[in-house]
């Protein structure tokens, strides 16, 4: 499992931070040939699929993460196996949170359910 934080305006060439990615996931294949990977983190506007053509991790959040704007990414080598769901963060922070799970039931822990019982106003 990896976490990326991608500044909005790195110091760095952002070029060569995919191919440090890239290296690092070919590092971990070749010593586990058969790892699970997860990469995950604020992407903010680095090319995803540019992350998928150089590591084959397969993006799994395609919902708005940061107000119109999907920033916030997890990817994985094995997408099949995960169920996601875009939330309000349960922190105070302009993003949502990401939840991942096997299992279908995803529950947003943020959210009541509350049940109102209204009774008509009579007109007399």
């Amino acid at each position: 499992m990896g976490a990326l934080y991608h500044p909005p305006k790195p110091t760095y060439k952002t070029n060569e931070l995919l191919g440090v990615i890239e290296q690092t996931l070919e590092e971990i294949l070749i010593s586990t040939p058969n790892a699970k990977v997860i990469l995950g983190g604020d992407f903010n506007k680095l090319d995803v699929e540019e992350v998928a053509v150089r590591t084959g991790l397969i993006r799994l959040v395609h919902a708005p993460t940061h107000g119109d704007n999907i920033l916030d990414m997890l990817m994985a080598s094995e997408p099949d196996k995960f169920y996601i769901k875009v939330v309000t963060s349960p922190v105070i922070t302009d993003h949502k949170a990401i939840l991942a799970t096997t299992t279908r039931d995803i529950r947003d822990r943020a959210k009541r359910s509350t049940t109102n019982i209204i009774r008509n106003r009579s007109l007399n």
